[in-house]
């Protein structure tokens, strides 16, 4: 049955370029050479909706970050975390996976920004945790008497995942 797909679609190739003749030359019918020529667009539409559908998912991941920032500089660790363990923010390793299956070998490119995006967002995630025990590591009305609120690193964290988002939209786009 393979053979006669990949004859199919070498007949599909030499009726494009050549004639009518090609088809007889390789033995096949027209239903033969219709169906090579019906069944890759047919895959290709679905491989299309499903892959929009990923891309839809990292597109609104990327804009739950938007806010980051703010709340971070305004100390409102709780939000951030919130926002980090929510879909689809939280499950973008694996619309990134899936998305790489649908792209082909062009979703080998999603493997560097996808890993760099997971580890930027535990990152940020831990950087905002922990600023929520800066008071009680000072002790009880010992507030600033060594360890700080921290913003610059949850703020590079957060960039840095910004940019892998934005690198992995960027990849078959």
């Amino acid at each position: 049955m393979a053979w006669r797909f990949r004859r199919a679609h070498l007949a599909l190739l030499l009726a494009a370029a050549a004639s009518a003749s090609a088809l007889q030359q390789l033995q096949l019918s027209r239903r033969q050479a219709t169906v090579a020529i019906a069944v890759p667009l047919a895959v290709s539409r679905i491989s299309i909706a499903g892959a929009s559908e990923t891309y839809e998912l990292l597109l609104r991941a990327r804009s739950q970050l938007e806010p980051c920032s703010s709340l971070i500089i305004e100390g409102s660790w709780d939000r951030v975390r919130t926002i980090v363990k929510t879909a689809p923010l939280q499950n973008v390793k694996n619309i990134a996976t899936k998305r790489m299956g649908e792209l082909g070998e062009a979703g080998e490119d999603l493997v560097v920004p996808r890993e760099a995006f997971v580890q930027a967002l535990q990152m940020l995630d831990m950087g905002v945790y922990n600023n929520n025990f800066v008071s009680e590591q000072n002790g009880q009305g010992k507030r600033g008497a060594g360890v700080k609120i921290d913003r610059e690193t949850p703020l590079l964290h957060l960039r840095e995942a910004k940019e892998a988002l934005d690198e992995m939209l960027a990849i078959g786009a």
